[in-house]
Order: C-alpha cells, then sequence, then structure tokens
C-alpha cells in the first residue's frame, strides 16, 4: 500500500505546473456547497482517472470547463442516485429525513462510493451503465484488498485536511482537501 500512496502522490506532483492546476481546483473546492464545485471536482477526477487509465500522466486542463462540466455533471448524477437509493432506504427503515443519523450515512456513503463511481464513469462514460449497484460491487470484489486499505488512507488523509487544514485560513483549506482528492483519484485509477 505504502508504494502505491508514493506513486499516487508522485504522479500528483509530477507535472511542473500542478500548483496552479490545486489552486483552480482549490477554488472549485470552496463552491461545493453551491453545487457547482462538486460537478467540476467530479468532472476532474474522471477526466484525470481517463489519462491515468491511458498511461498518462498529466492533469486534465481546466480550460477545458465544457467538458469537464459535462463530465462532472454526469458523473455527480450518479453519486446523486445512490445518495437517493440510501435515503429511501433509511425512510423505509424509520430514520428521520432531517437527522444526524442520516448526515452520517450519506457522509460514509460518500467516502466510500464517490472513488468507484468516479472510475466507473471514467471505464464506461455512462450514466445508466453507473447506476448499476453490481458493477460497482464487482470492482470492489475484484479489488477488495486493495479497495478497503485505498479507501482507508484516503478517508483519513481527506479528513487530516479537514481537520488541519484550517490551519491555512480559509484560502489553504479547500486547496489542500483537492490535493487529497486528486491523490485518492490517482490512487484508484491503478486498479485493474
Amino acid at each position: 500500500m505504502t508504494e502505491r500512496l508514493r506513486t499516487a502522490f508522485a504522479t500528483v506532483f509530477a507535472e511542473e505546473d500542478w500548483f496552479n492546476k490545486v489552486l483552480v481546483g482549490g477554488f472549485y473546492a470552496a463552491l461545493v456547497p453551491a453545487g457547482i464545485g462538486m460537478v467540476m471536482v467530479m468532472g476532474f477526477q474522471v477526466e484525470m482517472t481517463r489519462i491515468l487509465r491511458a498511461g498518462g500522466t498529466a492533469y486534465p486542463l481546466w480550460r477545458n470547463v465544457r467538458q469537464l462540466f459535462l463530465t462532472g455533471a454526469q458523473a455527480f448524477a450518479v453519486s446523486l442516485w445512490y445518495a437517493f437509493l440510501a435515503v429511501v432506504l433509511m425512510l423505509l427503515l424509520g430514520v428521520p429525513f432531517l437527522s444526524w443519523t442520516t448526515v452520517a450515512v450519506l457522509s460514509a456513503l460518500h467516502f466510500l462510493m464517490n472513488p468507484l463511481i468516479v472510475r466507473c464513469f471514467a471505464d464506461h462514460g455512462s450514466v445508466v451503465t453507473c447506476m448499476n449497484p453490481l458493477l460497482l460491487l464487482r470492482f470492489v470484489l475484484r479489488n477488495a484488498g486493495n479497495y478497503a486499505s485505498s479507501v482507508a488512507v484516503t478517508t483519513a488523509l481527506i479528513l487530516l485536511a479537514v481537520l488541519f487544514g484550517w490551519m491555512w485560513i480559509v484560502v489553504g483549506w479547500p486547496l489542500i482537501i483537492f490535493l487529497m482528492l486528486i491523490v485518492q483519484t490517482a490512487l484508484f485509477a491503478r486498479f485493474d
């Protein structure tokens, strides 16, 4: 796992203008509460996964805003689909919609599902295909050990970024969170 993590960090810092791309990504990460940020971040993750899966090492270009937005909107729609299914299941189980339990379950679901959705959408490019939970389950089962360790490590990295990012004041916090998200993307892009 440490070798995979080292490779993921090396991939992230390999490009000369990595900081500029992380700076723009941090701006979009700061816009996540407005909705548009999550779409752009997921679009960047999907395009980066496609590049890495094809053997490339470059980041996607932020100036391809239209492509990133369209890709991100489709991947985000898949993410909303799984959140909707989770909410319906919780309501059927009697969990109140506006509760901390719902927030906790949806947060955990996001950490577990986002890398899968990004990878699935990068590989298949179809919203309908990625809405098939069996496809995602097959990927998890095929890479069970790598998936579990990668989710644990990247969740820890993202939580550390959230917890300690406040030290960078408001400007740096989204940057470090976005940086950890692309480390996660680089890690998951390498699975078979």
